[in-house]
Formats: structure tokens, sequence, C-alpha cells
């Protein structure tokens, strides 16, 4: 009901969700024997090490990483805002909360020395899964999916340079990886190169369809 402090106490309590069940995954693989998967921890797909040799020095420091992932950010700023990620406010809104993700999985790093990323989610599944659990809880949701990762879902037209600037901000702040997405029909050469250039010097990763 667009209530930030409420927003706030509630994402922190879904964070200490999200890390029990973290280290749940993490748990589940100290004491493991490389033999269990030979390809992976002998072969040299993620390590070469000695048979019946224990997997445990390769889960802390850094080698391997626990993955904290968003997605809908649009479709809560909206929630809490009425505004769109373009819009100046919102925009400022979604980074505050992205920042806040991502000095929260570092704290977890400095606390376990395990490496915690956070990721842009932009599957399809994990959207739709999402959408269809709330609908089922709250009656008052209509829509067929909510926006992944930071997305700006517009029904105004939307500068490309202006959008891609903006995500390009989430991009940096999500460690685990994030994707743009650009859809290049009706565009000609010239402007396919100016924006590949544009790609190339300004953000991290961006799909051309």
């Amino acid at each position: 009901n667009g209530d930030e402090e409420s927003f706030w106490e509630m994402l922190n309590e879904r964070l200490e969700l999200c890390f029990e069940a973290l280290m749940c995954r993490h748990y589940s693989l100290v004491g493991i024997s490389s033999e269990i998967s030979p390809i992976h921890w002998q072969h040299g797909a993620l390590s070469r090490l000695e048979k019946e040799k224990r997997i445990d020095g390769l889960l802390y420091g850094g080698y391997s990483t626990l993955t904290l992932g968003y997605t809908g950010l649009e479709d809560t700023i909206k929630a809490l805002k009425n505004l769109s990620i373009m819009d100046k406010d919102g925009y400022e809104f979604g980074i505050k909360i992205v920042k806040h993700l991502r000095e929260t999985t570092n704290k977890w790093s400095k606390e376990t020395n395990i490496d915690f990323v956070l990721c842009a989610v932009t599957s399809k599944n994990v959207v739709n899964r999402f959408t269809k659990i709330d609908k089922e809880k709250y009656s008052t949701i209509d829509k067929k999916g909510y926006t992944p990762a930071f997305y700006i879902n517009s029904k105004e037209k939307v500068d490309l340079y202006e959008r891609l600037s903006k995500e390009n901000e989430f991009q940096k702040l999500s460690s685990g990886g994030a994707v743009s997405q650009v859809d290049l029909r009706g565009m000609k050469q010239p402007e396919v190169e100016e924006l590949i250039q544009f790609i190339y010097e300004k953000l991290l990763h961006v799909r051309l369809s």
C-alpha cells in the first residue's frame, strides 16, 4: 500500500530467509568427495582435485559463489511509488533497492568468507512462477507477468540510449550477472553499428535480437 517503511522491513526479513536457504545449499556440499562428480572436481570442469579429496576448500575464498537473484524491480517501484524506472525518482528508488541488495550480499561474504553475488534474473520461468504464486495469494494482482530483472515496461516510447544508460547502472551493481535486451527490427545498418559501439563502450552485457 505504498508504505516504504514496511517495505524495507519485509525486504530484510525475506533477505534473512534467502541467506538461510543459500547456506543450506552450501552445507549440502560441505564434506563431499571429488569422486561424486569426477568430470567437475577431478578432470578440470571446476577443479583438478585428487581422488577422495574433499571439495570443502573450494567453497570458500571466492573460488565458488552463492547467488541471490532479484526480478520485478519495475513492478516494485510502481507498487510503492506509482512511478517508472524512467522517472527520476523511480530510478533513484530502484538504485536504492539494488544497492541495498548488493550491500547485503557483500556483508554476507565478509561474514562467511563465501562469495555471495547479486544477479538480475531474466528467466521467464522464474518470473512466471512468482507471478502465479502471488496471484494465488493476492487476488488483486491482475498482471500477466512481472517485468524481469530491472527491465522497463513502459507503454510510452522510451529513448533506447537513455534506457540502456539507466540499465547500465543496475548492471554495475549486479555482480553475479545482468543482461539488457535490444530489438533490432526496423534498424538500419548504420544505426546498428552506432548501437554496438555504444554498448561496447558503456555496458557489460546486452542481448541483441
